[in-house]
């Protein structure tokens, strides 16, 4: 479901597009001395632990740090068949009962009776998984890493944005105003780029976007400015007509495959018809 409603010369556009949420598995992952979390990209990463909280998952990784990534990037069940499988040969149980008595550079065992692994460290699950790509960015970001806040988007050299994604405190009212507390708290994202005439020139007019999310949808939010709005071509009524691409138009791309070649595209138009591909 998605709405829009628009305001001359300020034309306010708010879509939300509606997902489902999984349910939560709360438990922890406790290793035996690493793990390796298998991704929905075929890549690979290993951690000492992760733990699933909703839809993140934080990951250890081999140098102590806590890394954040979406539950959608891991495959969570290739990752649970893969540690069960090496929970049962009895050379990695040994191995896990000798390095619960070995002492970190400290003198003790760290917390739960395991040894912190130095990063670069191989591991013995190298020998009793089948090999896949190893990863070094547990985000995975094809991109500048994520911004810091309160920055809502980082910028690369190469004309590369990520954009942070914000939960939403409080319910919004789908109404196109754009009224609510969180856009004055909050800074859009601007300094957008032509794709048409003049590719890779910056944007003529304004537009401001929000990325927002709460349990059960995401919402991408546009604020488009016009210092023309009398020339504003909004003609098109019927759904997923190509007509509503020829009009003037809010469009998103959400690559949920991550992969770079497959896509679903959502468009609006300024009398709020909707196009989905």
């Amino acid at each position: 479901m998605w709405k829009a409603r628009f305001q001359s010369p300020l034309v306010g556009l708010f879509m939300v597009v509606a997902c489902g949420v999984a349910q939560a598995r709360p438990e922890t992952i406790p290793t035996l001395s690493t793990t390796m979390v298998y991704f929905v990209d075929g890549t690979r990463m290993e951690v000492r632990a992760f733990e699933i909280q909703g839809e993140i998952i934080v990951l250890m990784t081999l140098d102590g740090k806590l890394e954040s990534v979406p539950r959608s990037f891991v495959a969570l069940e290739v990752t649970w068949r893969k540690e069960e499988a090496r929970r049962q040969k009895p050379e990695v149980r040994q191995q896990s009962e000798a390095r619960s008595q070995t002492p970190d550079a400290s003198g003790e065992p760290d917390a739960g009776g395991q040894t912190p692994v130095a990063s670069g460290q191989k591991s013995s699950l190298d020998e009793t998984v089948v090999e896949a790509p190893v990863r070094s960015n547990p985000t995975g970001i094809d991109g500048p890493s994520a911004p810091v806040p309160p920055d809502m988007v980082n910028r690369d050299d190469q004309g590369g944005a990520t954009i942070r994604a914000l939960r939403l405190e409080a319910p919004l009212v789908l109404d196109g105003k754009l009224d609510e507390s969180i856009y004055h708290r909050v800074a859009g994202v601007a300094g957008f780029l032509q794709a048409e005439p003049d590719e890779g020139a910056p944007a003529t007019e304004k537009t401001e976007a929000w990325v927002l999310f709460d349990d059960e949808n995401l919402y991408i939010v546009g604020r488009c400015w016009d210092s023309h709005p009398e020339r504003i071509v909004a003609n098109e009524m019927r759904r997923d007509n190509f007509g509503i691409y020829l009009n003037d138009n809010f469009a998103v791309v959400l690559d949920t495959f991550y992969d770079r070649r497959n896509a679903f595209f959502f468009y609006t138009n300024p009398v709020g018809a909707s196009s989905t591909d």
